[in-house]
């Protein structure tokens, strides 16, 4: 084999590699780049930023809270995904979540997609944002909250226990949470849903319906 035949090979290698792997997580907040508008964090954080018209702004939760790229808002460490995982010191940029949007949904209970402890119900149009009670994750399949091992959306989170975990933290996608100007403190809550042991825990969604729960 020639040189200019090793050199078509290698070129051709190193390209495949480079698509396979795909790009690397960005590690600093570029709000000058086309769709930026939104809400940023890095890992398990209590500060996070915002990129509104190409500037970026930079806000801290009140103490003892974590920002939520799920819910957009600053929440209790054992909410966040990324404090789940021990993610205190990863310095990837992740974007926030859009709100939930029900516009186009029946009243019902929804998830997110993803390994999270957080849920939604939709009633005309509009969402409430659910908690599930300590320990415990939101299953589609139950339409209610469940064991960590039950959860197909958690089943990478259960093996790879406190590694970055991709599938479950989205880079990109849409704008974030709402209007904000400047740096500050920026404070978020969230409904919290309890129903008591009897009834079990979190919805259920007809007589065949289980909801499981950790004693």
């Amino acid at each position: 084999m020639n040189l200019r035949a090793l050199l078509l090979v290698s070129i051709q290698i190193f390209f495949v590699d480079s698509v396979r792997k795909g790009p690397s997580p960005a590690t600093i907040l570029d709000c000058s780049r086309p769709n930026s508008n939104g809400l940023y964090v890095r890992g398990c954080s209590s500060k996070f930023m915002r990129c509104y018209n190409g500037k970026q702004y930079d806000y801290t939760c009140p103490k003892k809270l974590k920002f939520n790229v799920e819910t957009a808002k600053c929440e209790q460490r054992r909410q966040v995904i990324a404090c789940i995982n021990n993610m205190d010191d990863n310095q990837v940029v992740v974007k926030a979540d859009e709100p939930f949007d029900c516009s186009k949904k029946k009243d019902g209970v929804y998830g997110s997609g993803k390994c999270s402890t957080t849920y939604y119900h939709c009633s005309r149009g509009h969402s409430s944002e659910m908690l599930c009670p300590a320990g415990l994750y939101y299953n589609d399949k139950l339409k209610g909250c469940d064991d960590v091992d039950s959860v197909d959306e958690c089943d990478v989170l259960t093996a790879l226990r406190g590694k970055y975990i991709e599938r479950n933290l989205r880079y990109g996608g849409g704008g974030g949470g709402g209007m904000l100007g400047g740096g500050g403190v920026f404070g978020g809550g969230t409904r919290i849903m309890s129903l008591n042991r009897a009834k079990g825990r979190g919805h259920r969604g007809g007589k065949n319906r289980r909801t499981r729960h950790a004693l």
